[in-house]
């Protein structure tokens, strides 16, 4: 139930790319595959937040982020119970998960944004659901997820750590989620998944 590789999903994900725009999109669970050691841990760096509530009314939703051995910067979206990060397991239960290279990784000084989409797909116990997630350089001022059927745009709050979330009802590709970064001087950039 682990994100492992980004998911560059064609030219205008490239042009993100090059604006300076990380991004990542799977559908969880996915094959695992060897981590990248881009992504291993430096052990200690974690850092919680913010959270968010499930749209289904299960377990809140939390963003974590670290630093890896590398350099770089990594974010990885779970649930929050009693103040552990982890995930819903096959039973429905909460299952810690141990800092591990799970997370989208990117360089903040180079990319003002690392951004990822999981779905999770429906099960016997509760619906599907999409996640927007990411982490935010201090360069950027706000983060705007546009929403498919004319529903309002939504602007996930950036905490203190830069990590940022949207959980979402129902599977939505990504495609249908175009991400805004705003940054400073009223500059923007656009990752429109495709």
């Amino acid at each position: 139930m682990r994100l492992r590789r980004p998911v560059k999903l064609s030219a205008a994900a490239l042009g993100a790319a090059a604006l300076g725009v990380s991004a990542a999109s799977a559908l969880v669970p996915a094959p695992t595959a060897p981590a990248p050691e881009s992504a291993v841990p430096v052990a200690g760096s974690e850092r919680l937040g913010p959270t968010a509530a499930d749209p289904l009314g299960g377990i809140d939703w939390a963003v974590r982020s670290y630093t890896s051995t590398s350099g770089g910067s990594c974010v990885e979206v779970g649930r929050i119970s009693d103040g552990r990060f982890g995930q819903i397991d096959a039973a429905g239960a909460h299952r810690e998960m141990p800092l591990d290279a799970s997370g989208t990784c990117g360089d903040l000084a180079a990319e003002p944004v690392i951004v990822a989409i999981n779905r999770y797909p429906a099960r016997a116990d509760r619906g599907a659901q999409t996640v927007v997630f990411g982490l935010a350089s201090p360069a950027v001022g706000g983060v705007v997820v546009q929403r498919p059927g004319g529903a309002a745009a939504a602007r996930p709050a950036i905490a203190a750590t830069g990590g940022f979330l949207l959980p979402l009802a129902g599977t939505i590709a990504a495609s249908e989620l175009p991400v805004t970064i705003t940054l400073g001087a009223g500059r923007s950039q656009v990752y429109d998944w495709r």
